[in-house]
């Protein structure tokens, strides 16, 4: 619990033209259950101080929560899973194997495993193993970027969705770090630093005090759907195979209730 923290949320807007072009996304979260406060240009520096004069307005969304760190969060999952009896094998899929004689088995380049049930969990990547089950999803690769800041030189609070830039800065454990882009590339291009130098770019322009050095990029795949909907249930083609992907920029936030239901589905509940 340590790893997450509940400050909630700010959207900013340079503008009230755009501050009106986003009132069905506010209303959106209200009839949610969520609580917005409006803050003037005034309330919004006073929140969140390192914020600059292109920011005219905002809102404050409560009750959410971030992770200052989601690769430590992911380990912690792991070794708690390893402490229940679990073990974790390193190794990579290369194929699922299908015949008469049973079920799907499991090839990796280190051996041939024959489970009882198969989780099918391997995000943009899912796509390529369900086909080789028969079933063919819709699913892409839809390219997501970062940048990491490890001394911004300005303090935030919480993070802050820059409304007018589809920009999202969130302070992390190991500094800043400013989210953006959806790209459609497939699974196998090499990033394009350029798409992460734009996020920058983008949130430069609103918190000008930001500071690059020992800046690093990262490029992530989201396993995407035509409807936003991920794929939850047994394939349809073999009882013993389970899928479980295709959350698009929601994995995080969706995978404790994803996994509720795959643990009920594979004990018969």
């Amino acid at each position: 619990e340590a790893l997450v923290v509940k400050r909630g949320m700010v959207f900013t807007y340079e503008s009230r033209r755009s501050f009106e072009a986003d009132t069905a996304n506010r209303e959106n979260y209200r009839r949610r259950g969520l609580v917005l406060t409006e803050l003037d240009r005034y309330e919004v520096h006073q929140m969140e101080p390192d914020l600059g004069p292109a920011v005219e307005c905002g809102v404050h969304l409560d009750g959410t929560e971030h992770t200052v760190d989601p690769l430590r969060l992911t380990r912690a999952f792991a070794e708690s899973f390893q402490r229940r009896g679990g073990t974790i094998l390193r190794e990579t899929v290369r194929d699922l194997e299908t015949g008469a004689d049973g079920p799907p088995r499991v090839v990796t380049d280190a051996a041939t495993h024959a489970p009882d049930l198969i989780v099918l969990a391997a995000g943009a990547w899912s796509g390529r193993l369900a086909a080789r089950l028969g079933s063919r999803v819709p699913l892409a690769a839809e390219r997501g970027y970062h940048v990491m800041l490890p001394d911004p030189g300005v303090s935030l609070s919480r993070p802050i969705r820059l409304s007018d830039r589809y920009v999202v800065v969130t302070p992390m454990e190991h500094g800043l770090r400013l989210t953006g882009i959806a790209e459609f590339s497939g699974l196998d291009k090499p990033s394009n630093d350029a798409r992460a130098d734009l996020v920058l770019r983008q949130a430069q322009a609103v918190i000008p005090g930001i500071r690059t050095e020992g800046m690093t990029r990262w490029m992530g795949h989201r396993p995407s759907t035509p409807d936003s909907i991920p794929v939850i249930g047994r394939s349809p083609r073999h009882p013993s195979v389970l899928f479980a992907f295709g959350h698009c920029h929601s994995g995080l936030s969706q995978a404790a209730v994803t996994g509720k239901l795959i643990g009920e589905l594979a004990a018969g509940r």
